[in-house]
C-alpha cells in the first residue's frame, strides 16, 4: 500500500508517544514524500521544537527516525502531474499541490490531518483513525 503523507502528518508525529509516530513507523506501508516536504519542515522548524520542547538536536534526531520510513521523491519524478494537481486543489490550498502531484504519480492516497482535502473526489486522503483501522485488519 502506498500513502503520501503531508507535512501536518510528520509534525504530529514529533509529539513523544503520538499514535501518528506509531503509524509512520509501520513497516507494511509504503510511505512517499515530496521534497517539498523538507521545506516545510524547516520553515516550521521552531515552531515544531517549541511545541514538541525538543532543542534542535532532537529535532534532527528525530527526523531522520521519521524520515527513515518515507521516501523522499524529488519534483522532477511528478512535476508532470503539477498541473492536475492544482487543479484538484483549487481554492483549497496550493501548497498542497506537491502532494497531489505525487500521489497522482504513484497512484496513492494522501495522510493528512487538513479535512479541507476530503472536498475533492480525485485522490484519497486517509486519516490516522482510517490507517490505523487498515493496520488493525491487515489490508495494507
Amino acid at each position: 500500500m502506498k500513502v503520501v503523507v503531508d507535512a501536518n502528518a510528520v509534525i504530529s508525529a514529533f509529539k513523544r508517544d503520538s499514535i501518528t509516530r506509531k503509524v509512520l513507523l509501520f513497516p507494511f506501508i509504503s510511505f512517499y514524500s515530496p521534497a517539498y516536504l523538507l521545506d516545510e519542515l524547516e520553515e516550521h522548524k521552531a515552531e515544531i521544537m517549541k511545541k514538541a520542547k525538543i532543542n534542535e538536536e532532537e529535532f534532527n534526531i528525530i527526523l531522520n527516525l521519521l524520515l527513515g520510513n518515507v521516501k523522499i521523491v524529488p519534483k522532477e519524478a511528478y512535476i508532470d502531474k503539477m498541473g492536475e494537481a492544482l487543479k484538484i486543489v483549487g481554492e483549497i490550498d496550493k501548497d498542497d499541490a506537491p502532494y497531489f502531484a505525487l500521489a497522482l504519480k504513484i497512484g496513492a492516497g494522501i495522510w493528512s490531518y487538513d479535512r479541507k482535502l476530503s472536498n475533492q473526489r480525485k485522490v484519497k486522503i486517509f486519516t490516522t483513525g482510517g490507517l490505523l483501522e487498515i493496520i488493525r485488519k491487515g489490508t495494507f
